[in-house]
């Protein structure tokens, strides 16, 4: 029994799941850092206004939500496409792993036929 081979070189499982475990962090990361940013630039507009004494302007600060309110969504929509992605991955990886468990099984039951 011959089993087909893939042109393309293959990485080792172990590399693949080191691959996906740093894809998880930096995604990790980057979902907290993305969470954190609007309330830090309103944290500086207060301490500003704490500093200098005076208001900033309410249209102004309005403004500046708004855009930090597109930037987030941005960041969201980011988010799910890395999200995306290191889920593609994971199912490539098991769906590569049933491969192999469906072709064990066959050899397996072949080799009992015998």
């Amino acid at each position: 029994m011959t089993l087909p081979t893939s042109t393309t070189p293959e990485k080792s499982p172990l590399a693949n799941a080191d691959y996906l475990q740093k894809a998880k962090e930096a995604l990790w990361q980057y979902e907290i850092k993305s969470e954190t940013i609007m309330q830090d630039v309103f944290d500086c507009i207060s301490i500003l206004e704490m500093e200098t004494d005076m208001l900033f302007d309410p249209l102004r600060t309005a403004a500046i939500e708004q855009e930090l309110k597109r930037y987030v969504e941005f960041m969201e929509f980011v988010n799910e496409v890395l999200e995306d992605m290191v889920m593609d991955a994971e199912a490539v990886k098991r769906y590569r792993e049933l491969q192999e468990d469906r072709l064990l099984a066959q050899q397996t039951e072949n080799a009992c036929r015998l």
